[in-house]
């Protein structure tokens, strides 16, 4: 957290309080939290965009946060945009990106002050004897879902023991609030 060179990320009294981050150049930008548990988790936050923040800015959250193989960070990544959403992988071997699924819309995120409120499921579940990741993430409603297979050619993938907040590209502004984690999740509890 702090105030670096090529991005922000520090708590904000904006509305009450909410945590601020900011990327600065072309990168993204996680800041994973422990949840302490492997399986299954539902993560709910609202983003407010800031009012500066770029046109192609990029908001998101990640789920299964780890080391990849070669101590880069795995996880599953889900992005929104003012024209679009996606669900992408930063596989386990190299951290390389893979966009898994991918969607158009426009008018669906509300600008400053408004709140737009984000959940993501990450779900791993037993589909025809082999492990799946059952990805969905819903903002103002808006959904996306993904079932991703283990093996085969899937891309390498498992499971980790962070979330975490995301922004990304030069000149995204975020702030998050009412960041909740909803671990091991069973069936329709989540």
């Amino acid at each position: 957290m702090g105030n670096e060179k090529h991005f922000y990320s520090q708590y904000d009294r904006y509305q009450g309080g909410t945590f601020r981050m900011g990327e600065r150049h072309d990168a993204i930008l996680t800041v994973p939290a422990p949840y302490a548990t492997d399986d299954s988790v539902q993560i709910d936050v609202d983003a407010i965009l800031g009012q500066k923040s770029a046109s192609d800015a990029i908001y998101g959250v990640s789920c299964w946060n780890h080391e990849a193989h070669n101590h880069s960070t795995s996880a599953f990544l889900f992005y929104f945009t003012r024209t679009g959403a996606q669900i992408v992988l930063w596989d386990d071997t190299k951290g390389a990106s893979h966009v898994l699924r991918k969607t158009t819309w426009s008018g669906v995120l509300s600008p400053a002050p408004a709140r737009n409120h984000v959940r993501v499921l990450c779900l791993q579940r037993t589909h025809h004897g082999a492990p799946v990741a059952e990805l969905g993430m819903s903002v103002n409603g808006h959904v996306l879902t993904k079932i991703y297979r283990k093996g085969g050619s899937s891309a390498s993938w498992t499971t980790g023991d962070r979330v975490g907040l995301l922004v990304g590209l030069t000149g995204s502004d975020v702030f998050y609030d009412n960041f909740v984690i909803t671990g091991d999740c069973k069936g329709s509890s989540c």
